[in-house]
Order: structure tokens, then C-alpha cells, then sequence
């Protein structure tokens, strides 16, 4: 089970489902919403030649379906109204739909033409459909071709031609419908895949904390080295003693064990503000924000003493004790990020050859 800071490393840096699908299927939408609008209003032409006392009434019905269309194609262009896009378009669309069925009912020689009115409809909530939710568009399909249905029924005089077409427009709309219901299932299967796949490009597998990449775009993310917080930032660097002995001895079981309880023990140690990476093999990054210098220097050494006490071989059925190497670093801004990981991990092995088991800091 993941623990509040490992569902926030989990989601970290990858965007929310209705962005994510917004952005892949935006493009796609708009190019459909942009032929609708062309379709109602480049109609025009013809409809002017072919039922000239008609066309105020013509114009009027046009304008009013492709205005919706219009203002959702604005719509798209603000990240901000992703998470309500499912509502506009299921609105909007039902508006712009009822307008020109209501159009093509209102001219008797239009009546072929209504059976081609869902279909721009259609068209976009098919491209759309990982947006909504099941329940929103069974309501909104049942909506508007009830509609549909009863405007034909009312309207059309024509039994013959009722009868002709709409039993094939009905299994169209029941195909249509199961359609989009089975694209919205696999663009959320596919949406869980790709942050699994995003997850493990930034945390090492082993232990699952940030990988080298990881901590990496964590500070970036943060600009905590740009000048741009007046938070005290400390790097210390980490490397367990004589590890390569415990993976000759014992096995590379064991050393993976070690390796993950290392993480797990850094990590539970760690303010909310502070981060941990496995940089290398038994090498592990930890950027330290807790508060002020001192408290990332203590917070450094409390972690070397936890790892010092604690028994690595519990579930293994025996003693196995490990101790670490710290090179500790206060951040200052004269310095780059990339300066102050040198400096670390130069203290580090400083601290490697004045006999291991310490922390070394400069001083």
C-alpha cells in the first residue's frame, strides 16, 4: 500500500487524466468542430439558391448551431477549462445539434438531410470520449436522439422513409454508443499505463525512490537552486561502507536488501521538504530542506546513526549490520547545483578515507 508521499512521487510532474487527454485529443476535435462549422455555414451557399424565401430563417438556425461549436473551439484554447470541457461539449454539442434539426425540420424539402444531423455530433464525442464519464454519456446520447426520434417521427410525414432509415440510424447510434463507451475503458487502461511508465523513468525500481534523472527534474521542478527560494538547501551524499563485502559474503540477495532498507530508512527520516535518490549502486543523493543549516546537518547525522543501529538481517533470520559514509554540503547561491553535488561527493570520499562511518562537512 503507498503512503501519502509515495502517491504524491507517484502522480508528481505527470498531468492530471483530463489533461492528459485533452492534450491528445484537443487536435482532433478541433479539426471535426472546424468542419461542422464550415458544413453550417458554407451550406449557406447552396441553401440560398435553393430556398431563396427562406434564407433569413436558414441564416438564422445556421448561425445559431455553429455559435456553440465556436465558443467550445475557444474553450479549447484554455488549459484552464479542461476539467469542465466534458460538460461544454456535451452542452454546447446538444445546443448546436437541437438548433440545426430544428433547421432542417423547418424546410419540408430538408428532410433527407436530417438523418446526416447527428453526425458531426457524433464525430466529436467519439474523438472526445476518454473525457467523460459513462453515466454523462448514456444521459446525453439518450437525450438527443430521443429527440432525434421524436422530431422524425412528428415531423416527417413520410412513413416509407421513416421506416427505411431509421432502423439503420438506430444500430448506427447503439454502435456508436458501445463504441465510445470502449474507448473511454482503454484510454483509461492506456492513461495507467503511461504513468506507470512515466513513474519508472524517474525512480529506481529497487527501492522506489527517485532515481539519478528523478531528483534531477525534482529540482528543476522547484528552481531550489536558482536563487529563487530563501529556504536553506543541504546536499549530503551517501554511500554505504563495504558493500561490495556483503555482496561476496552474503550474496546479491542480501546487498539488494540492504540497498532497500537503506532507502526505506532514509526516507522515513526525511521532512516533507526534503528528497532522497539512489544515485549509484549503494550511493544515495539526499537534498535536505529542514528548515536551516543546522537542522540539515543533524538530520544528516541522525539518518548516519539510524543506519549504524539498525539490523539489516531481520528478515533474513541473522545479524547484519551496515554503517555509511556522508559528504554534507551547504548550498550556497555563489554556487550552481552541479558545484555543490561535486563538492559533496568530494566530502564524501573524504569521509570514506578518514575511515569510513562519518560524516565529514567541511569544518
Amino acid at each position: 500500500m503507498k503512503s501519502v508521499r509515495d502517491e504524491v512521487a507517484f502522480r508528481e510532474g505527470f498531468p492530471s487524466y483530463t489533461v492528459y487527454q485533452c492534450e491528445r485529443l484537443i487536435p482532433v476535435a478541433k479539426i471535426l468542430l472546424g468542419l461542422s462549422v464550415a458544413y453550417l455555414l458554407g451550406f449557406l451557399i447552396i441553401d440560398y439558391f435553393k430556398y431563396p424565401q427562406q434564407i433569413p430563417l436558414i441564416v438564422g438556425f445556421r448561425l445559431l448551431a455553429a455559435i456553440p461549436l465556436v465558443i467550445l473551439l475557444w474553450l479549447f484554447k484554455k488549459p484552464s477549462y479542461y476539467p469542465y470541457l466534458p460538460v461544454y461539449i456535451l452542452a454546447m454539442g446538444l445546443l448546436s445539434f437541437s438548433f440545426f434539426l430544428t433547421l432542417n425540420l423547418s424546410i419540408p424539402e430538408k428532410k433527407h438531410v436530417v438523418i446526416l444531423v447527428p453526425v458531426f455530433y457524433m464525430l466529436v464525442i467519439i474523438a472526445l470520449a476518454p473525457l467523460f464519464k459513462a453515466r454523462y454519456m448514456v444521459a446525453t446520447f439518450l437525450t438527443g436522439f430521443l429527440v432525434y426520434y421524436w422530431a422524425g417521427f412528428f415531423y416527417i410525414k413520410d412513413n416509407q422513409y421513416i421506416n427505411l432509415v431509421f432502423p439503420h440510424m438506430t444500430a448506427i447510434l447503439l454502435f456508436s454508443l458501445i463504441t465510445v463507451l470502449k474507448i473511454r475503458q482503454s484510454a483509461k487502461e492506456y492513461y495507467g499505463l503511461a504513468q506507470q511508465m512515466h513513474w519508472r523513468t524517474l525512480h529506481d525500481e529497487l527501492t522506489t525512490v527517485y532515481n539519478r534523472r528523478g531528483i534531477f527534474d525534482w529540482v528543476k521542478q522547484r528552481n531550489i537552486f536558482e536563487g529563487l527560494t530563501f529556504e536553506a538547501v543541504s546536499l549530503a551524499m551517501l554511500d554505504l561502507d563495504h558493500f561490495k563485502q556483503i555482496n561476496d559474503t552474503l550474496g546479491h540477495d542480501v546487498g539488494d536488501s540492504v540497498i532497500k532498507q537503506s532507502a526505506q530508512l532514509i526516507q522515513k527520516n526525511l521532512g516533507e521538504n526534503s528528497a532522497v535518490a539512489r544515485f549509484g549502486g549503494e550511493e544515495f543523493l539526499l537534498i535536505l530542506q529542514e528548515g536551516s543549516d543546522m537542522a540539515n546537518l543533524q538530520r544528516a547525522k541522525h539518518i548516519l546513526e539510524q543506519i549504524r543501529r539498525h539490523d539489516f538481517g531481520q528478515a533474513l533470520d541473522q545479524k547484519l549490520h551496515a554503517t555509511a559514509s556522508i559528504g554534507f554540503v551547504n548550498h550556497r547561491a555563489t554556487h550552481t547545483f552541479e558545484q555543490t553535488l561535486k563538492l559533496a561527493d568530494d566530502r564524501m570520499y573524504q569521509a570514506k578515507k578518514s575511515g569510513r562511518d562519518r560524516l565529514v562537512d567541511g569544518r
